[in-house]
């Protein structure tokens, strides 16, 4: 992850993993009225079709999986929207490898 150097005041690189109704109508929502903060440069989800359907409408690259979205070189946030069951562990992957990290859980 993030291999490439941000310049000091530009947009953080993010990663969005799924892409189902917090991944694509919030997270991306939330990132795209943020363009001088955030640039989504990558997603991931398993569903092929809409990973590769939400990749071009956003203008960002569709990974497979997630060690496809922590191996791209410009990811230098991942945002953990997956199912809640999912997030421990789609999260430990990123902490271990990725130097920043946001996941948030409705669960208490």
């Amino acid at each position: 992850m993030a291999e490439q150097q941000r310049e000091a005041g530009a947009a953080v690189r993010v990663g969005v993993l799924g892409l189902g109704r917090s991944g694509y109508g919030i997270h991306l929502r939330a990132l795209g009225k943020l363009p001088e903060k955030y640039r989504v440069v990558a997603v991931a989800d398993t569903n092929a079709a809409r990973c590769a359907e939400t990749a071009a409408s956003v203008g960002c690259d569709a990974c497979a999986d997630i060690g496809a979205l922590l191996a791209h070189p410009e990811v230098e946030l991942v945002t953990v929207a997956t199912q809640n069951r999912w997030h421990a562990e789609h999260a430990v992957p990123l902490w271990t490898r990725a130097s920043t990290c946001s996941a948030r859980s409705r669960s208490a």
